[in-house]
């Protein structure tokens, strides 16, 4: 454990490593961990006095000592920020501090080095095995650099105290991107879903670090009021309105089948992305007319709802779509939201509350018309080749 390095950077580097080895030391592992903490600290104590006898009492031992320090350090007003959100991509950040004298380069990428996945490569550890995007320990080391307000001049507006959440949540947004679709003239035709993933890449489809959480949250219900101002009956998609990093995003559709975020060209362009802001991508996709679309690359960004903010991956393909982008299971899972099309809503909470998005039916229904006259051109230019 590092100098000035919390108990949650710490125990994250240290899953990483853990999670890489293929066979089982646990009673090493245990060990290991327990030696790495200052002689001082609670939690080397409290193993050393009551051993843990498995991984599952060390985690949750870990879990413990994480909310205590976690209270300290809101008590002593040292907590400034957790989490941070940036105003451009993680590399970016990256090449602009790595040069500072702050900053600090990570040991070497534990794990046997040809068994790591070769396509990924991380530009702090200067190896292969991770993409920067989700490399942990420079993420842990960003946290602490922030904490120290070292990289005030890089973070977005909505990191930082829950004061400055809330005025993030009142600022205005810089713009408004949506799409413009073909005016309503047919509605009831129900396309399948307009893009999903085929593959996910290794990293996305390996669990997560073997760790035991406990929240509490309000409960999420949808009930028969809920209905009240929609148009019943319906199988319309959910469409809503995004805050998609300093942009009001229209034309979002809510598909928790779908496991991945997808954005499209509009919103590219709209957000003035370019091709160096994306990192590799290379699973391929299934667009509505069946075939397959290779994803231009990803990129992560937050998305802020109300007060909550949160960072996904968005997968950017270079494909029609009356839609702007797709949010699926990654946001909603780590918003802790739940979706109801039959309601037209997204609940989530907030703190001790549960705040909702709405759907927009009529929107919904002019991207079916549309994505069904484009489907229509397709097939009579495709037809007209044909004939030639």
């Amino acid at each position: 454990m590092h100098d000035g390095e919390t108990l949650k950077a710490y125990s994250d580097r240290y899953w990483e490593t853990y999670n890489e080895m293929e066979d089982n030391f646990d009673n090493v592992a245990i060990i290991t961990f327990k030696n790495s903490l200052p002689t001082d600290h609670g939690l080397r104590k409290s193993l050393t006095g009551k051993p843990a006898t498995s991984m599952r009492q060390l985690m949750d031992q870990i879990d413990k000592y994480k909310r205590v320090e976690e209270d300290q350090l809101r008590g002593k007003g040292k907590e400034k920020t957790v989490n941070a959100v940036f105003r451009e991509p993680v590399h970016r950040v990256l090449e602009k501090i790595k040069n500072e004298p702050y900053f600090r380069w990570p040991n070497k990428m534990a794990g046997e080095p040809s068994k790591r996945d070769q396509n990924l490569y991380c530009q702090y550890h200067q190896d292969y095995g991770h993409s920067t995007e989700n490399c942990k320990n420079l993420w842990n080391h960003l946290d602490q650099l922030v904490r120290e307000g070292r990289l005030k001049h890089l973070l977005h507006h909505s990191s930082g105290h829950q004061e400055a959440k809330r005025d993030a949540a009142l600022r205005p947004p810089t713009g408004t991107i949506s799409v413009i679709v073909a005016a309503p003239g047919r509605t009831g035709t129900r396309l399948a879903r307009l893009l999903s993933v085929a593959q996910l890449p290794a990293e996305e489809s390996q669990p997560g670090p073997k760790r035991a959480r406990m929240s509490f949250r309000p409960v999420l219900s949808f009930l028969e009021e809920d209905k009240i101002g929609t148009i019943q009956p319906h199988d319309d998609a959910l469409l809503i309105t995004l805050r998609i990093g300093d942009y009001d995003v229209k034309r979002v559709m809510v598909d928790g089948g779908n496991v991945a975020e997808v954005m499209y060209p509009d919103l590219y362009r709209g957000l003035g992305l370019k091709a160096e802001d994306l990192m590799p991508y290379n699973s391929p996709l299934m667009s509505f007319d069946g075939k397959l679309v290779i994803p231009m690359g990803m990129i992560r960004l937050p998305i802020q709802t109300g007060p909550e903010i949160v960072k996904v991956n968005f997968v950017v393909v270079d494909t029609y779509s009356p839609y702007t982008a797709i949010v699926g299971r990654p946001w909603l899972h780590t918003l802790g939201a739940v979706a109801s099309s039959l309601h037209q809503k997204v609940k989530f909470p907030s703190g001790d509350q549960v705040l909702e998005i709405r759907g927009c039916q009529p929107t919904a229904r002019q991207c079916v018309v549309a994505a069904v006259l484009h489907w229509l051109d397709a097939e009579s230019s495709a037809s007209s080749e044909e004939n030639l």
